[in-house]
């Protein structure tokens, strides 16, 4: 391959040069050019200085390339995690508050290890890819590049989960709270509505996990309830584990905690 000029002769005498770059080619044993592309008028990439971007544009490639070719045989692989997912999210979570919230919290016990972001751990693996807790802390010691992870273990999710039970009714006042700022939140009208989550083997859970009627259809299995509070823009304000052995009890129970939810709001506001 290699670079040639074409003189063409316009119908008044003049002369125009182009500038083509060609190859030879045989054919039925003769050698044949053949035009790859033509680059313009010579003299107008000569004016322009488009003749001399070109030329550095490949010179420059072919360092490039040449500097690929011995990082193959020099360079590899040894680990790689995922950033992005953890830089964003993190800035959500603490324009939410709750870091702060969390940290005020553990501050009034005697709690060591780091729960707040033990927690991030758990619902940063929520959104990405839904794990066990046994899933959750391989997936931030090798997948996700955040040197806070490094010091969790897999007993640290476990116990930031009892700190979270504990903490839970608190939390999600000072969480709504926050978020009525943050988002302009208003709660004139609320919604509540309840799933049905079942359990595969033995479990421990006492009254809760019960045979009911289950929205999964699988009444065959251990079950509980969970119901949600929610604004009318969808923005969670409160939730429940409730029983699932009746649908009375559930009831009963659904309307006990938007009382219980307008109540305490309620006297907050005032």
């Amino acid at each position: 391959m290699f670079v040639r000029t074409k003189t063409r002769i316009n119908k008044d005498g003049s002369k125009v040069e182009y500038l083509q770059i060609v190859e030879n080619t045989r054919v039925n044993g003769k050698v044949r050019q053949r035009v790859i592309c033509t680059l313009g008028r010579l003299d107008q990439l000569q004016e322009e200085g488009q003749l001399e971007r070109l030329v550095e544009g490949i010179v420059r490639f072919k360092k490039e390339q040449a500097l690929m070719l011995q990082a193959e045989d020099t360079l590899c692989v040894e680990w790689s995690k995922e950033l992005g997912l953890d830089l964003v999210f993190r800035r959500i979570w603490e324009q939410c508050g709750l870091k702060e919230i969390i940290e005020a919290k553990v501050s009034k016990t005697k709690v060591e290890f780091n729960v707040a972001e033990a927690v991030f751990g758990m619902v940063l693996n929520r959104l990405s890819d839904p794990m066990s807790k046994l899933g959750v802390a391989g997936w931030a010691a090798n997948d996700v590049y955040d040197p806070r992870f490094e010091e969790l273990k897999l007993w640290h999710y476990y116990r930031a989960l009892d700190f979270l039970s504990e903490h839970k009714d608190e939390m999600e006042q000072e969480l709504f709270f926050r978020g009525r700022n943050l988002f302009n939140q208003s709660v004139d009208l609320v919604f509540f509505d309840t799933t049905s989550v079942y359990f595969e083997g033995p479990t421990a859970a006492g009254e809760l996990c019960c045979y009911g009627y289950s929205k999964d259809k699988r009444p065959d299995r251990l079950q509980v309830i969970i119901g949600l509070l929610i604004d009318q823009d969808g923005i969670p304000i409160g939730h429940e584990v409730l029983p699932g052995n009746s649908e009375a009890a559930l009831a009963y129970k659904q309307l006990w905690m938007v009382e219980r939810a307008f109540r305490e709001l309620k006297s907050n506001l005032e």
